[in-house]
């Protein structure tokens, strides 16, 4: 996780996208993960891949939904 969030935050999103899709094979529950993964796949132009990492931090995410 750790790898993935300096690849994320150094601007590097394709590598991060490798790196929490491993991490998240391994811990699927980690909401945040999946924004983050959803945010990297938004900056690279997937879109399709955006989308579902986002419905999968709602579905995950512990707070209020409306």
């Amino acid at each position: 996780m750790y790898l993935a969030h300096s690849f994320y935050y150094s601007k590097q999103y394709s590598e991060a996208i490798k790196e929490y899709e491993i991490f998240i094979k391994k811990e699927p529950y980690y909401y945040s993960e999946h924004f983050h993964l959803a945010y990297a796949y938004e900056k690279t132009g997937n879109l399709e891949y955006a989308i579902r990492e986002y419905k999968k931090f709602f579905e995950l995410f512990p707070g209020d939904s409306k």
